[in-house]
């Protein structure tokens, strides 16, 4: 078997045995046969794979030193990244809150893409199936969400323990409010189901829009809480002076155009975010999905194409928090 067949290795085949004699016959008479294992992306893991791949190059070159094995490297590299993608992939959607977010991200996607193509007469039926689809995945997250209610009320209980009465208040009101606005969604979802046909729709969805931007409102209460604490620190800092010292004597004309103090205190800013990316991240989450609550409730009305780009971009940070939780904020 040519040595190109065994790069171009199928991932979906449990057992593949490959007869390499040809291949070393000039070099050593005994015949090799390698039986090549990889099993399902759930019993083992994509280090493993990679691991035995290597091993199989490593044995082939002490094997025969004159021929260069070496050139599959690249191709069990490429196998590599696909299983370390499909092994994130399985662990996202084996989470409730994993599968959540992937419907919110499809959901809004279309929203955007609807708004897009809205003027585009050629796209009509493009249009109605991302219609369809939006109120497919906006249903199926309803039904996703009917035990998150008792989770909002145990992550209160737990932050009411929080020695910072700041961040206790904050994400004990925050995390009260959530569980409301998933009583309402629940309700809401009950009526669309025909379980409670008797609900007033738009009173239980002003009535969760509303919980839902309190909840906003306290989380990102606590998000400026946690940067101003880190400014403050970082400001303490004697070698982060020196390095704002600096700083301002290196661009006197910013000083010129900006005061000075604020380009000090952004200066600060961007110092203390650097080395905090979870709070950054958190911070854009939350403004992107105040934007929803807010035009519900008509305190800030937004067109449908502003509303799909926040939602999606608040959806692609809900799924990198949980693919790397390190860089979820805690508490």
């Amino acid at each position: 078997m040519p040595l190109q067949q065994l790069c171009s290795l199928s991932t979906s085949s449990l057992f593949t045995i490959y007869d390499i004699n040809a291949l070393v016959r000039r070099q050593k008479p005994l015949a090799l046969l390698v039986r090549l294992r990889i099993r399902p992306w759930r019993n083992k893991c994509a280090c493993v794979i990679f691991a035995d791949m290597q091993q199989l190059i490593w044995q082939l070159n002490e094997l025969c030193p004159n021929v260069n094995y070496n050139s599959l490297s690249p191709s069990w590299n490429n196998l590599f990244s696909l299983a370390a993608t499909m092994d994130t992939f399985i662990k996202l959607t084996n989470q409730s809150q994993g599968r959540d977010r992937i419907f919110r991200t499809t959901q809004y996607a279309c929203a955007l893409s609807k708004y897009l193509l809205r003027n585009n007469s050629a796209r009509k039926e493009l249009v109605a199936k991302l219609k369809s689809l939006e109120a497919n995945m906006s249903a199926g997250r309803k039904l996703f969400r009917l035990g998150n209610t008792v989770n909002s009320i145990e992550a209160a209980k737990r932050t009411m323990q929080l020695a910072d009465p700041v961040l206790c208040l904050c994400l004990t009101v925050a995390n009260i409010n959530r569980a409301l606005y998933f009583i309402c969604d629940n309700v809401l979802w009950a009526r669309n189901v025909g379980l409670a046909r008797d609900i007033d729709k738009d009173r239980w969805s002003l009535n969760a829009s509303r919980f839902y931007f309190l909840s906003l409102v306290m989380s990102l209460t606590r998000d400026v809480y946690v940067i101003s604490q880190l400014m403050v620190q970082r400001a303490r800092d004697r070698r982060f002076e020196q390095k704002l010292n600096r700083h301002l004597e290196d661009n006197p004309e910013v000083a010129e155009v900006v005061v000075p103090q604020l380009d000090a205190f952004f200066f600060l800013l961007l110092e203390s975010l650097k080395t905090h990316p979870a709070v950054v991240l958190d911070t854009l989450k939350n403004i992107c999905d105040l934007f929803m609550p807010l035009d519900r409730l008509g305190i800030y009305q937004s067109n449908a194409g502003v509303m799909g780009f926040c939602g999606l971009m608040s959806s692609l940070l809900g799924i990198l928090t949980l693919v790397q939780p390190n860089l979820k904020i805690k508490p």
